[in-house]
This record gives structure tokens, sequence and C-alpha cells, in this order.
């Protein structure tokens, strides 16, 4: 667009000057010599008729422009959303009229332009124009929520309900302040009251599937996702955010059947091919997970989240060079990023690079170190260099960070056993055991000590689970004795 020119539909106003007087009046909430400011109109504001390609005549003098979150979504652009608003709140053009219109279309001009801040000084001299009509605070609001200023949208959208509490869209358009402000449950009382006065809002419907998702409750975001669904079929975002709500309650088939769907309708969307990633990372179907994240990757290769998270997958598929390259560009990205620099630490320890991987954890723990699991995988890199004190020591420091880590109180349990305190090993995989009973090595762990304390029958009870849990355990005498062995092998025997 030209640059001063904000074009409307069949007219254009022009800002030729300032409207210092004017603005300094509304910025103190006096209209009268906001008004008395603007009666020379011709020194400051020329309003002329411009003909625009293509212009539809009648525009509407309060036209309904895309808030900040319906561009995002471009699909769910709810038509007419004003139709909720009562006739009561909309007071008749007495004061300036053709300046109100005026100011309102040039607001409207702006917002479709991506530029919020010339909107609101447009609406902030309209609203003092005329303060009774509901319509012009709640576009106030929208260009306040498209500056990033949600405190002051709340409020604008407020004034906006005292005049027309039936206004259906401004219980979507606040119920999104509040979403953005972290004030979910009060999102999801907007969102929920939207969605009563008209049940088949679909943009409605949506935004309260991502408020539901976002306080945790996805059973009713699926619902939510589903009703809008029914209004708009094969909306690219809604089905992928529905799949993100099956990922996690567990429904991993079903978020795999989402995010294929939402695919089809948008192929090139890197986000859900990341979502995919995750799901078929979760399902191990860690080649389908390479896959998903190289896709997203192909739209743009500086994600971050998608490299570190093919890193991932390469890891779990023993392809560490691999691992290593991913996370390395996303350093260069990010050289900050812990999630990169600590997955390449993780990989160059597989390596057996244990020098390189000790200068990795550093770097993390110096970026994060409030995360146990750092002191963990440091620990056990100090463990195979052969330093069990510093080993021990991590192991000791992410158990005052977490308490109930289970790898800490296992790999510190090794490196006990590995110095020959078998008691203090017992005790550290008693624990691991209770707090992680469906882990085999640990109960293999705890069975390989008992033997060593000679405690055959329970060391042939911990090992039979082992074999039980994890069936490709081959145990043969190493649970310390014949007995043991025999316990073990007649366990596994019955193993299916």
């Amino acid at each position: 667009m030209r640059s001063g020119f904000r074009q409307a539909v069949g007219l254009a106003v022009v800002l030729v000057g300032t409207t210092a007087t004017a603005r300094a009046s509304v910025d103190h909430g006096v209209p009268a010599p906001a008004l008395a400011a603007l009666a020379g109109l011709s020194e400051h504001w020329t309003i002329s008729p411009v003909v625009v390609p293509g212009a539809v005549p009648a525009a509407p003098a309060f036209p309904d422009w895309l808030s900040p979150a319906q561009a995002d979504h471009p699909g769910m652009a709810h038509a007419g959303r004003h139709n909720a608003m009562t006739h009561d709140a909309i007071t008749p053009l007495a004061l300036l009229p053709d300046l109100t219109l005026s100011l309102t279309r040039s607001a409207m001009a702006d917002m479709q332009a991506g530029q919020p801040a010339q909107a609101l000084a447009a609406l902030s001299l309209a609203v003092q124009a005329t303060p009774q009509d509901a319509r012009l605070w709640e576009q106030y609001g929208r260009a306040q929520a498209a500056e990033g200023d949600y405190a002051a949208a709340l409020q604008d959208y407020g004034r906006a309900l005292e005049l027309a509490r039936y206004a259906q869209p401004v219980y979507v358009d606040r119920g999104i302040a509040f979403y953005h402000l972290g004030q979910i449950e009060r999102a999801i009382a907007d969102f929920e009251q939207a969605v009563r006065f008209e049940p088949e809002d679909a943009y409605a419907l949506a935004w309260m599937g991502m408020a539901y998702a976002r306080h945790g409750q996805f059973a009713p975001a699926v619902a939510a996702y589903g009703a809008a669904l029914k209004q708009r079929p094969n909306t690219p975002f809604v089905m992928t955010d529905r799949g993100d709500a099956y990922r996690r309650m567990g429904r991993i088939d079903l978020a795999l059947q989402d995010y294929a769907a939402a695919l089809r309708a948008d192929p090139n969307d890197a986000d859900t091919y990341y979502d995919q990633g995750l799901a078929r990372a979760a399902t191990r179907d860690f080649p389908g997970a390479v896959e998903s994240f190289s896709r997203a990757l192909s739209t743009n290769t500086r994600d971050i989240d998608s490299l570190t998270a093919r890193a991932r997958a390469y890891r779990a598929l023993g392809r560490y060079d691999y691992a290593i390259l991913d996370d390395s560009h996303a350093l260069r990205i990010d050289p900050r990023n812990e999630a990169a620099v600590s997955g390449r630490g993780v990989a160059y320890s597989h390596k057996g690079l244990y020098a390189r991987a000790m200068g990795d954890y550093d770097q993390a723990i110096a970026l994060d170190p409030g995360n146990a699991v750092l002191f963990v995988d440091r620990g056990i890199a100090f463990r195979n260099l052969g330093q069990m004190d510093r080993a021990i020591a991590d192991y000791d420091h992410a158990l005052e960070i977490d308490p109930q880590s289970s790898d800490a109180f296992l790999h510190r349990g090794f490196a006990y056993k590995h110095v020959g305190l078998l008691e203090r090993a017992l005790s550290d995989f008693d624990t691991a055991v209770k707090l992680a009973p469906d882990n085999p090595g640990a109960w293999l762990e705890r069975g390989l000590v008992h033997a060593a304390l000679k405690q055959f029958t329970e060391a042939g009870s911990d090992c039979a689970q082992a074999v039980r849990l994890d069936p490709k355990i081959r145990l043969g005498g190493q649970c310390g004795s014949p007995q043991a062995a025999h316990v073990v092998f007649e366990a596994s025997k019955s193993t299916p």
C-alpha cells in the first residue's frame, strides 16, 4: 500500500497533519476538547472519495475485519460476526457522523494492512465521538490485541459488553485476550458463553478447544474440535489441534488419523508434520518419525524443534552421527539451545566420546541447572570414564532436584555396585524398582546384587521378572549361581 494512504471501500482518509490536541484530550478521557480540536477538520484531515478498483459498493459502516487470531487461521473467519450486536447498543451518529464513519473505515483499512497502531489512532477518536456504540469498543479492543496489549483489550471488550451484553463476538474476542494472558479458566468461560449464544460458530468452538487443551482438559477439547469440524469440515489446523489432544490422551492411533487428514488438506504444513513425527516416535516408529521431521524441515530448514526431534529419533535408531549433525545444525542457529547441546552430549556418549560429551553436558547444565536429567547423563559419562566419585556426586545432585528420579537411583546403584558398596546399591535398586516397576533394567540390576550377596532366591525372582518384562534379555548364569540361573530359565520358558 502506498505510504500515507489507508484505502477503504470507495473512501480514503488521508492524514495530512497532526491532531496533537485531540489526541491529548482523548488520552485524558475528555471527549469535548477532543471534538473541539477536530472542529477545524480541514486543517488536519482531508476526507475525499477515492475510486478503488474492484471496490464493493454499500460497505457497512463498521466492517468485520479479521482479529489477530483469525488472521492466523483465515479458514475460520466467521462472516457476519456482528449480527449478535443489539440495536440498542448502536448510538445514532449525531455528533460528526462523517468523521466517525471515516475514522472507522480508516481503522479497518489499517487493520487489513497490518498497521494496528494507526488503527488505534483513528479508533481512539472514534470512541470519543460515539462512546455508546459497542461495536466501536470491540474494534478498539481488537486493535489493542493486535498490538499485543491484551490487558487494554480486556477493558475495551468489557466496555462493549456493558453496552451490549449479548454481543457474542465480543465474548470470543475477550476469551482470546484471556487466553493470551494465561487466564485460561476465564477464557473457557467466555468461549462457552459465546457457544451458548451461537452453538454453530466454528471459530468460537475451535478456540474453546484450544483453551480446554491448554488447561489439560483433553476430552472436552476433542469434543469442541469435533463440533468445529462439523461446521467447517477439513479445516487443517483444527484437525491438527484435535490430533494433538488425542496424542496427549494417549490415543496415538486417532492422533495419526487426524494428522494424516490435515496433511491431505494442506500437504505443506510443517507444524502438522512435526506433530505427526512426535506421534510416530511415541509408538517407537522412529523411521516414520524421521520421515515426518524431514518433511517439516523441507519447509523450514531452520526449524530447531524439528531438528532436535529428528536428532532424538536418530539416537533411538542408533544413528548417532546423523543425530550429532542435526543437533550441531540447531546449535549454529541457537548456540544456547539446551535440547540440542544435551542431545549431542548423549550421542557423543553412545559413541564413546566421553570428553566431548562432558563438554556438552557442562554447557547444558549451565543453561538449565535445575534439570535433574542432565546431572544423570553427566554422571553416566563420569562413570564410563571411571570417575565414580564424580558420577555419584552428580547422581546425588540429581536426586536433590528430583527425589523421584528412578534413573538417578538406578545409575547411582550401578556406581555403588561397581565400587563394591553392595548394600547401598541394593537400597538404590529397591527404590528404582518401586518408582519404575516396568523397567526391566532395575529388576535385573537388583537381581545381580542379590546374587552377589548370595541371596539366590531373591536373585532368581528378580531376574525372572526382568525376563518377563523384556523377553530379549538373555541371562544365562548372570544371576550368580546355578540355582538362580535355573529359576531364570524356568521362568523364561513361560514367558509369552
